[in-house]
């Protein structure tokens, strides 16, 4: 598939997003965090498949990783495999029906990304756990982080739909306008 400058710039102003709501979206209650971070990578992979789901969640992580309180360390990557993953399934599954899914079969789609986002969370901090040596509190939070998960899924596929519509019209529109 040709990447269009458009998507490019696109998905770059969706990994800055990404960026940005890891660092200011964030709740952190210390057993968990809140955020809306994944929003963008969803998004690029709903718009442009698995490829743009993958990198979108793979810079944005990064930049928000290095930005964010303990800056780069070797455990880095850890944080950011659940929404590169997450962002390749949803390009996945939305490349199935060549990217016009139903808004049902959207909300299925975040449901998935999210709780796969979730699992991957839950064994990353298991393993930065086991790696630094602390008490990991992950499955002393999973209900808590279940319900948050809930939470984002329906806010997630209530304004996703007018968001894609309008974002697919934005980077299909071809005109240029000053």
């Amino acid at each position: 598939m040709k990447i269009t400058t458009r998507q490019l710039a696109f998905n770059a102003l969706l990994a800055a997003l990404c960026a940005v709501l890891g660092l200011v979206s964030t709740i952190d209650l210390k057993i968990m965090k809140i955020t809306l971070q994944s929003f963008p990578v969803i998004l690029a992979g709903l718009l442009f498949g698995p490829l743009s789901g993958f990198l979108v969640g793979t810079v944005g992580t990064f930049i928000s990783q290095a930005l964010g309180p303990y800056g780069l360390m070797y455990t880095t990557i850890i944080w950011m495999i659940p929404y590169m993953v997450g962002g390749f399934v949803v390009g996945l599954l939305a490349k199935k029906k060549k990217y016009h899914n139903t808004k049902t079969e959207i909300a299925v789609i975040i449901a998935i990304a999210k709780v796969l986002i979730l699992i991957l969370n839950t064994l990353g901090m298991l393993l930065d756990a086991s790696i630094w040596g602390y008490k990991s509190y992950a499955f002393a939070a999973i209900g808590p982080r279940c319900i948050s998960c809930i939470v984002e899924i329906v806010i997630f596929s209530i304004v996703m739909m007018p968001i894609l519509k309008a974002c697919r019209r934005f980077v299909s529109n071809s005109h240029h306008t000053n």
